[in-house]
């Protein structure tokens, strides 16, 4: 784990809690035939963020970042939790 502290930085939030991705197969699927080709889907879910200007350092996680040390771990590890479950229920 790599905290980094920094004080300045510029924010803005994106949430997008799912979406599925639908596209043609590249060409390693041609020999199926064009009656035989499925287009290949993805399902995506992600976040992105970021923040305006302040006087407060900040720490990075290695995809976050939080007001203290201990706020981070906290987090990390409620995504270890979340994750665990995902992998539980087939989903990573």
């Amino acid at each position: 784990m790599q905290n980094r502290s920094i004080s300045k930085m510029a924010v803005a939030l994106l949430a997008v809690a799912t979406l599925t991705v639908s596209a043609p197969r590249a060409s390693g699927a041609q020999n199926a035939g064009a009656g035989g080709q499925s287009p290949a889907v993805a399902r995506l879910e992600f976040v992105l963020g970021s923040a305006v200007p302040h006087r407060y350092d900040l720490v990075l996680g290695s995809h976050s970042v939080h007001t203290t040390p201990a706020a981070l771990r906290d987090a990390q590890s409620h995504l270890a939790t979340i994750r665990t479950r995902l992998v539980q229920e087939g989903r990573l």
